[in-house]
């Protein structure tokens, strides 16, 4: 059975190899060219290393699975250019673009490994239970042990407002290049958008949040709207019946 299944492994196409690449300084922080998505217009976006812009769209226009893609979580199309800090996203090491969502990664482990996953450094413990209480996290550190204390498969044993959190305190500790923020679906209000925006403008990180909090919608300096080809099709004038 043992070799069935390797064999079987073995004769499965991989993925390829992806060589890894250092961030290009003089390149915009996310370019995106003719890319396109299932029930959508081609997607033209330029983000500017350092800028934090809105990403606005209507329900199932492709927010959360853009993201993803820039994450390198997803293949890319193959029609269309996308490129983040000068590369394809999935060629950067750990820690250069954060992404906070519903399909962030999570281990089953320590309380301090899961809210550092990813984020491409080592904070002290000092600096961590900071982060820990400025996410208002404290109380459920100690209820799992401190940061010792173990965070259970795909975090069921935090409450929804913790996992929340959880990725807050993440977001905090990371200094990306690029963070990739999908504050609606994973329950972001505007006090934790607010705390990330200060923090990725310290660190002159690139942001692409979606969110419908008006209050961090003002702070944004532009916003990005992706257009599914039926709402194009409701905004152009009427034809003549000629």
């Amino acid at each position: 059975v043992a070799a069935r299944k390797l064999d079987a492994a073995l004769s499965t196409p991989r993925m390829p190899v992806i060589a890894k690449a250092q961030p290009d300084p003089t390149a915009p922080a996310i370019e995106l060219s003719g890319l396109r998505l299932p029930g959508l217009h081609p997607i033209d976006l330029t983000l500017p290393q350092g800028v934090a812009r809105r990403l606005d769209g209507p329900e199932s226009s492709g927010k959360s699975r853009l993201l993803l893609l820039l994450a390198g979580f997803e293949d890319a199309p193959e029609e269309g250019k996308i490129n983040v800090l000068g590369a394809r996203p999935a060629a950067f090491s750990s820690g250069r673009i954060l992404y906070l969502g519903q399909h962030a990664p999570t281990l089953r482990g320590s309380l301090r490994r899961e809210v550092t996953l990813g984020i491409g450094r080592s904070p002290k413990d000092a600096e961590i239970m900071a982060v820990l209480e400025k996410a208002d996290l404290t109380a459920a550190a100690e209820r799992l042990g401190g940061l010792d204390g173990q965070v259970a498969e795909g975090r069921r044993n935090l409450t929804a407002s913790e996992r929340s959190r959880v990725l807050l305190a993440r977001g905090l500790l990371s200094k990306p290049d690029v963070a990739l923020i999908d504050g609606d679906e994973i329950g972001f209000d505007a006090g934790a958008l607010s705390l990330l925006l200060d923090h990725f403008a310290a660190s002159g990180t690139a942001a692409l949040i979606v969110t419908s909090e008006r209050s961090v919608a003002a702070r944004l300096e532009d916003t990005i709207l992706l257009r599914t080809k039926r709402t194009a099709d409701l905004d152009q004038p009427e034809r003549s019946a000629a």
